[in-house]
């Protein structure tokens, strides 16, 4: 793509549910490049990403993981033995990412503030690899088995918009990425805990991790 003449704004849309899903990183930093003037300015300009610890409900889970429980259920519905699903590889409750709608998280019980896992300025993106570890402190009893991964961008003075579950309109086409803890565990208010986000890292799987301290 090339221009007459180069823009003194971009308006970008391109923060997808999963942040970086879109290639955001890469088109903005060459569109500073090629295509904009010096002291121009990019709409959004700023990019947070949150990670937001969840005691997911059970129904919820149920939606996207296959217990020995469903196979007896579908069983009982359909006549056919579905016992190999729940098990082995099967079963996605492996460290998954599913897309939900956030604001239909706002009732799920959080295990901590959010935590902000990393930040951008759009008209200034230097490196597109992210490796990043924050520690955590529990601020409620729980059982972790989900982080809800959201972003919230910086429209201009006293604008910004925010997919966090208590701010987001119930009518938002949105989704998030929801990632399903691969091994849960029951917190205590206090306790450590790491969330990691990575994106382009050699060799590892882009997304969020956790480790228990």
């Amino acid at each position: 793509m090339t221009l007459p003449e180069r823009a003194d704004v971009l308006i970008s849309e391109m923060v997808g549910s999963e942040p970086t899903g879109d290639f955001v990183l890469e088109v903005m930093r060459d569109a500073r490049k090629r295509l904009l003037k010096p002291g121009a300015k990019i709409v959004p300009g700023k990019v947070k990403v949150f990670g937001l610890p969840l005691m997911v409900p059970r129904a919820e889970l149920n939606q996207h993981i296959f217990t020995t429980e469903q196979a007896q259920r579908w069983h009982e519905w359909y006549g056919f033995d579905f016992g190999p699903l729940g098990a082995g590889d099967y079963n996605a409750l492996n460290g998954t990412m599913q897309s939900v709608r956030p604001y239909a998280a706002r009732d799920w019980p959080s295990l901590s503030e959010p935590v902000l896992l990393t930040e951008w300025e759009l008209m200034d993106i230097q490196e597109l690899m992210i490796d990043v570890s924050v520690p955590v402190t529990a601020t409620a009893d729980g059982y972790l088995n989900g982080l809800l991964v959201y972003f919230e961008v910086e429209m201009g003075p006293g604008s910004s918009f925010s997919l966090h579950p208590a701010r987001v309109a119930h009518d938002s086409f949105r989704y998030t990425p929801l990632w399903i803890v691969d091994e849960p565990r029951m917190l205590h208010t206090g306790e450590q805990f790491t969330l990691s986000y990575r994106y382009r890292v050699p060799n590892t799987r882009a997304g969020v991790s956790l480790k228990r301290e």
